[in-house]
């Protein structure tokens, strides 16, 4: 009876790890929130800092900060539109497609294993239906958890972070008590959720693959 109660115990406490992140993992998570964030907003932040703050006159403060963020700024436009962005995308590209064709390999290599395994020699009480219908459910179940996962990097790259980081601007620009500090963390933890989702959604693929 105790044995049981052990186990039990400990199965929770695994699922309870497995879901609920710690106090170390959710600063993390915040904190990389703020920088998506920042990077987001990373070429309006330099144009805000320029006009507002940095636009002093030569004769004040004997240099020029306006011309060197406005060099800055242009060298900043030149990166995020030019070649980099490009090798940025198409090495995403590239990786993206490498990741579908090593999974498929590997489901593969994983049905060849099954096949081989199905015709060892079993003790009587094997069932062969049985077998197959939880090997074909367990990869049925990480192909849909690899659809999910890329659906939602897309959703979340395409909408939902870029939504979550205007909200985060809009808030800083006209940053108001308590309204907009609201909004500002509504912002945060919304992103930090995402990290979260995704950080659930990997370790979710990696339990799954080591069981099929």
């Amino acid at each position: 009876m105790n044995d049981i109660q052990s186990q039990s115990s400990s199965l929770n406490q695994r699922v309870y790890d497995f879901f609920v992140p710690s106090r170390t993992e959710l600063g993390a998570y915040l904190l990389i929130s703020i920088v998506l964030l920042l990077a987001y907003n990373a070429k309006t932040l330099v144009n805000i800092l320029n006009d507002k703050f940095l636009a002093v006159s030569g004769a004040s403060a004997g240099y020029d900060f306006g011309s060197l963020m406005d060099r800055f700024s242009g060298f900043f436009n030149t990166v995020t539109s030019g070649r980099l962005t490009q090798m940025l995308f198409w090495a995403f590209v590239g990786s993206t497609i490498y990741v579908i064709a090593w999974f498929a390999k590997n489901i593969l290599v994983s049905l060849r294993n099954d096949l081989v395994a199905d015709h060892f020699a079993h003790p009587s009480s094997y069932s062969r239906l049985t077998y197959w219908e939880s090997a074909i459910a367990k990869k049925i179940f990480l192909g849909a958890i690899a659809i999910v996962f890329f659906t939602f990097v897309s959703v979340c790259l395409i909408l939902v972070l870029p939504a979550l980081a205007h909200l985060a601007f809009a808030t800083l620009y006209d940053f108001q008590m308590p309204q907009t500090a609201i909004e500002l963390a509504f912002a945060v933890v919304g992103t930090g959720s995402l990290i979260y989702l995704f950080v659930l959604l990997v370790k979710t693929a990696s339990h799954t693959w080591k069981v099929i």
